[in-house]
């Protein structure tokens, strides 16, 4: 029934992972099918030649993995099939009409599931439903969490989602400790405002949202820093924090208002790719040439945007993508699953210069 078990005396492993990974072995090769039963306990012991004890240590890594169930009085059975369609839970998303960043994501997860069965289900958040509840009625056997806030890693650190198949997207691992993370993090904004500087830029204006997520958090914290390193000075008035979310009003009217002061900025560096669309229409609705009269640096902003707009680019379609990938490989009983961090970078698009003529005409801050 079985090939030959020969358990490695200086394997680093334990004996009961050996097993496990052994038995491993032998239901992904297909002879076990799905909802077939392994033999009784004690048969299987003397199989492979190790004590009850043990095997039953190396059982509970495959039932962990979603490869076999254990049933009370019943036995044990394998659960592992390869043509399974799973019910994966999409949580995170902008409820009503997706922007731009859902369909990126979403295409990733397409074509990590192209060639597979899956039903992608999506979650949004409820107020007075808690996440496990959610993928409960879902009745889903994994979920992919994008941009959790504070309060969802608060709800994922339930007992029940220790063991549930979950994949984390635009989160740090540092800031997921023991979960599986898929994100895009350097600090390009370290290289956009080294343009701006260099530019001759001195007032740079901000449209921002509040820290309710630590992917946001971590830009604000970089936007400060970087003016810091620069020798550029921060000016409060020059700062839009838009409580109402990363929407294309949202980013045109506080772009409207850093325009409409009596010192506006010089150049404007926008968060979000939407707020960067509102932003863009702003400046056009105020008749400012980019780059001749404001330089702008946006997040994702398309190629296809004219005037055109310098751009911190991050990969959302490959995070996704690749989040898809792990997903299925924990749910095809995968253990050796490691987070991954894609990197991103600035774009310049030529919308940041300024000529010397024009440059004449601005009050320089500090630096």
């Amino acid at each position: 029934m079985f090939a030959t078990f020969c358990p490695k005396k200086k394997q680093i492993d334990p004996l009961y992972t050996q097993i496990a990974n052994y038995l491993k072995s032998e239901i992904l090769s297909g002879k076990f099918p799905d909802n077939q039963q392994l033999p009784p306990e004690p048969e299987l012991a003397t199989m492979l030649g190790t004590s009850r004890i043990t095997l039953r240590k190396g059982l509970k890594q495959l039932e962990k993995q979603h490869l076999i169930i254990q049933k009370k009085g019943m036995g044990t059975f394998v659960t592992y099939r390869p043509d399974r369609c799973y019910r994966i839970a999409l949580a995170g998303l902008s409820h009503g009409a997706p922007d731009m960043f859902s369909m990126q994501i979403i295409s990733g997860l397409q074509q990590a599931f192209s060639r597979l069965r899956h039903e992608l289900i999506f979650l949004y958040r409820q107020q007075s439903v808690t996440l496990r509840d959610q993928v409960h009625a879902a009745n889903a056997d994994a979920l992919i969490f994008t941009t959790p806030r504070d309060g969802d890693l608060a709800e994922l650190a339930d007992p029940f989602f220790s063991e549930f198949p979950q994949v984390l997207i635009n989160i740090h691992p540092e800031n997921a400790p023991g979960k599986l993370c898929v994100d895009a993090t350097s600090d390009p904004m370290r290289e956009a405002l080294e343009h701006l500087h260099a530019a001759g830029h001195r007032r740079i204006g901000y449209v921002t949202l509040p820290n309710v997520t630590s992917n946001v958090s971590d830009r604000n914290k970089s936007f400060r820093e970087n003016l810091v390193r620069c020798g550029l000075a921060e000016f409060p008035e020059l700062i839009q924090i838009l409580p109402r979310g990363a929407t294309f009003d949202n980013g045109y009217l506080g772009t409207k208002k850093l325009l409409s002061l009596p010192e506006p900025p010089d150049a404007i560096v926008i968060v979000g790719l939407t707020l960067s669309l509102g932003a863009w229409q702003a400046v056009m609705e105020t008749h400012r040439r980019i780059p001749q009269d404001i330089a702008m640096v946006g997040y994702d902003v398309p190629p296809w945007v004219n005037p055109r707009f310098s751009t911190i680019l991050q990969p959302h379609e490959k995070v996704a993508e690749h989040a898809g990938n792990l997903l299925i490989r924990w749910l095809n009983g995968e253990t050796e699953l490691k987070s991954k961090t894609f990197d991103v970078h600035f774009e310049d698009r030529g919308s940041i210069f300024l000529d010397n003529e024009h440059k004449t005409g601005i009050q320089l801050g500090v630096g």
